[in-house]
């Protein structure tokens, strides 16, 4: 089962890079030219594009701001193609090595045979990457819904049956291909920047729940110390715990910098389009259906992201926890001062935090909620 599950997971992170860095386009060789880094410039080439095009719709396509679906449509559309922007550069351009080379490193202690740890760590393996697995393929397959669902409500309300509101330049409306290409492009880029962003939450995930069942693997270690064992035995579990400590704690401390950029990045995109979807729920006089799906994807999102920060903070914790709870006073007096080193070690616990929202947490998901209402409410009594 254990096997099923990390293959899945490795599966959906590996092409997560394979589809948006279009390492299923083959291999171009040039002399003295890297043609294949030019793969990387197509997706931000979509983002930009499509940014531009829905800044110049609302700039001066649009006579006045009385459509709200349109406007605010239009408004998150540049929001999260621009946030889009920023997320693939910093998960797929600057962090990608750190990412594969940590999944590589999960992937050998999966698979290693290491005595009397080997059972503890499958089985902390297999409940982490079966919630990470499940959330994944559910998480994926409502976006897919919605968006379909999102995109559809998008062709009908709008004017000009596109899409994205906008119309691309360079076709005239009397063209025969002026529908087609919009619908296609448009359609293409609208997928294409939904599924990097929220294909990116599960990659996130997906290396905190790694994580986290390390840490809780190093717990349940721990907690073997208060059982009768020899002082031989009590050493070989102290050192274990130390050997995992140790490489957890550089991965992690490797991955922090990269969480700390993109939940910034992920956390201002979705409070800024919560904002202003909640905000046109309130001016418009017809169903809300679609804009319901909408804030509800947004929420999901959100919440994915701060609970896995609340897990990988609580696993941190719960070894502290454990740690302290020794019956140190029982043991010579070597694994005494070896405990007070770890105690040291481990005060500063693993989580993710970042600029402007500290450490996140099922409490960041509140606060965010909270604040995206006020300032709708806020766009409302001004503009209303």
């Amino acid at each position: 089962m254990l096997s099923r599950y990390h293959s899945g997971l490795k599966k959906i992170v590996q092409y997560y890079f394979y589809i948006f860095r279009l390492d299923f386009l083959p291999q171009f060789k040039c002399k003295g030219i890297n043609l294949n880094s030019l793969k990387l410039f197509v997706y931000p080439c979509m983002m930009v594009f499509s940014v531009s095009c829905s800044i110049w719709h609302v700039l001066c396509d649009l006579e006045d701001f009385s459509n709200i679906i349109d406007l605010s449509f239009s408004l998150s559309f540049i929001v999260g193609f621009a946030g889009s922007l920023g997320c693939f550069h910093t998960t797929t351009v600057l962090n990608s090595k750190i990412i594969l080379s940590t999944l590589e490193y999960f992937d050998n202690v999966i698979n290693a045979e290491d005595g009397f740890v080997t059972d503890i760590r499958r089985k902390h393996y297999l409940k982490y990457t079966k919630l990470a697995f499940w959330v994944g393929r559910i998480f994926l397959t409502i976006i897919g819904v919605s968006g379909f669902m999102v995109i559809s409500f998008d062709i009908y309300h709008s004017s000009n049956h596109t899409p994205m509101f906008y119309n691309i330049p360079g076709i005239p409306v009397e063209s025969l291909f002026f529908y087609p290409v919009n619908f296609i492009v448009q359609s293409i880029i609208y997928y294409s920047g939904i599924e990097m962003v929220l294909w990116s939450d599960i990659v996130i995930m997906a290396m905190i729940m790694y994580c986290a069942a390390e840490l809780r693997s190093i717990t349940e270690l721990i907690s073997r110390l208060d059982e009768d064992q020899s002082t031989s035995e009590r050493r070989k579990i102290l050192k274990t715990v130390y050997e995992m400590h140790r490489m957890i704690a550089e991965k992690a401390s490797r991955l922090t910098l990269f969480f700390w950029y993109i939940y910034f990045e992920q956390l201002f995109m979705v409070m800024t389009y919560l904002c202003i979807i909640l905000f046109s729920m309130q001016t418009i006089s017809m169903t809300l259906f679609v804009l319901a799906i909408t804030v509800l994807v947004i929420l999901m999102q959100i919440f994915i992201l701060c609970f896995f920060g609340q897990i990988i903070r609580d696993s941190s914790e719960a070894m502290f926890d454990a740690l302290y709870m020794t019956k140190w006073y029982e043991m010579e007096l070597t694994d005494q001062k070896n405990l007070l080193i770890f105690m040291i070690r481990f005060f500063l616990p693993i989580r993710v935090q970042t600029f402007g929202f500290g450490v996140v947490s099922i409490f960041t998901f509140v606060q965010i909620c909270k604040v995206s209402i006020s300032y709708a409410t806020i766009l409302y009594t001004v503009f209303v």
